[in-house]
C-alpha cells in the first residue's frame, strides 16, 4: 500500500526507503 515518491532531497530518499522497507515487511 505504499507509494515510493520521487523526491530528489537526499534525506527525504533515505527516509522514503526505510519506510518502502517497513511496509514490504508487513506485507
Amino acid at each position: 500500500m505504499c507509494h515510493r515518491k520521487k523526491d530528489t532531497e537526499t534525506t527525504y530518499k533515505l527516509i522514503s526507503d526505510i519506510i518502502i522497507d517497513l511496509c514490504f515487511d508487513l506485507d
